[in-house]
């Protein structure tokens, strides 16, 4: 049943996990260049 409600992991919640490793590695794929991690905001309030 489809009651319409983000589940507590969401592809938001995973991208604030997931994004700062990805860029750690290329960071340091470049000698530790810093580089920025996006933030994709908030899950969208009615989707």
């Amino acid at each position: 049943m489809n009651n319409r409600t983000l589940p507590p992991v969401n592809a938001w919640v995973a991208a604030r996990f997931t994004l700062p490793g990805i860029v750690a590695h290329e960071s340091a794929r470049q000698d530790g260049a810093r580089l920025p991690i996006r933030d994709f905001g908030d899950a969208p309030a009615n989707w």
